[in-house]
């Protein structure tokens, strides 16, 4: 389902992070889950929209194409410290945090956000979605997002899909 969630562009605080959606742990795919493992790129606002996407590589050029299509009027970026998402300080300012050094918040400074995002989805993967394959996982991240960018409206969550369907005429 594509929404106005993904046509407005992300501003203010935004986190930036890089996952591999397995189909279970860390091994090769268990169950009905068809893939090896892809790389996603997720962009959350602090209180706001997520956007999560399927990246063939995880590039800092990919990533940069992403990133570009997606940012609005950003006040700070923040992310780990991998060197592929260095490019960030070309959209506002970029702050990192290494979790190599085991260093995960700075001040106002964290992924935590982003982070507790993957570990909602990939708890999903395992709880709700029995039967995954990599040709239908952007559907699957498009309805996690959704989801998680609406999470804080009143009223019914099938009322709000209902307002954003189109009728075909």
């Amino acid at each position: 389902m594509k929404h106005d969630v993904f046509e407005d562009r992300l501003g203010g605080i935004i986190e930036v992070d890089d996952a591999v959606v397995r189909a279970s742990g860390d091994g090769p795919p268990k169950g009905h889950v068809k893939f090896e493992g892809k790389n996603v790129l997720g962009v959350a606002e602090r209180g706001g929209f997520l956007r999560m996407m399927i990246l063939e590589g995880l590039k800092a050029r990919d990533i940069k194409r992403v990133i570009a299509k997606n940012l609005g009027d950003v006040e700070e970026i923040y992310s780990d410290a991998a060197s592929r998402l260095f490019f960030l300080t070309e959209f506002g300012r970029h702050e990192t945090v290494t979790h190599v050094y085991k260093e995960y918040v700075i001040d106002e400074v964290h992924v935590n956000t982003i982070e507790n995002a993957w570990s909602l989805f990939k708890r999903g993967l395992v709880g709700m979605y029995h039967h995954v394959s990599a040709k239908y996982l952007q559907e699957y991240l498009d309805e996690f997002a959704f989801r998680y960018s609406h999470r804080k409206e009143k009223g019914a969550m099938f009322d709000l899909v209902l307002a954003h369907c189109e009728v075909a005429t």
